[in-house]
């Protein structure tokens, strides 16, 4: 097995983070496929607990609507898919740049995404046969 990384440093004097133009869309690949099985979503809140000595609990939410992560997996694509999702992924400069990623499984639209990782690996199964795994996360403003 053969892997690859493109590592983007901490520093990013030279790499816009925000832009004023469009904001990218997450690519599709070999006719609208975002993501092979298994395909995981999950959701998280931010909420606070007070327990008082007398066993009295409140609980607080901070936010109204969770915050969604979703793990994409590419188990046999070929290296001309591989090669659109490492340009997307570079040209939004792996977690530094944002996109709008569309659920799978209500088709919902999130604006607010970024990859949660600073590396694209790649495994080299066959001649011409890889696999990838993406890591996205959504986050609030």
């Amino acid at each position: 097995m053969i892997r690859f990384a493109v590592v983007f440093p901490h520093h990013t004097n030279h790499i816009p983070i925000y832009t004023d133009g469009p904001m990218s869309s997450f690519p599709t690949i070999n006719g609208g496929i975002v993501s092979q099985k298994p395909y995981t979503s999950n959701a998280s809140f931010l909420h606070s607990t007070n327990e008082m000595e007398c066993g009295v609990r409140w609980a607080y939410s901070w936010r109204v609507n969770p915050l969604n992560s979703w793990t994409l997996t590419f188990n046999a694509i070929t290296t001309a898919e591989v090669k659109t999702l490492e340009d997307f992924f570079n040209s939004i400069c792996g977690r530094y740049g944002t996109f709008t990623f569309t659920d799978l499984l209500d088709s919902s639209v999130h604006t607010n995404c970024r990859f949660d990782q600073d590396t694209f690996e790649v495994s080299y199964q066959e001649p011409h046969k890889c696999s990838v795994t993406l890591k996205i996360q959504e986050f609030s403003q």
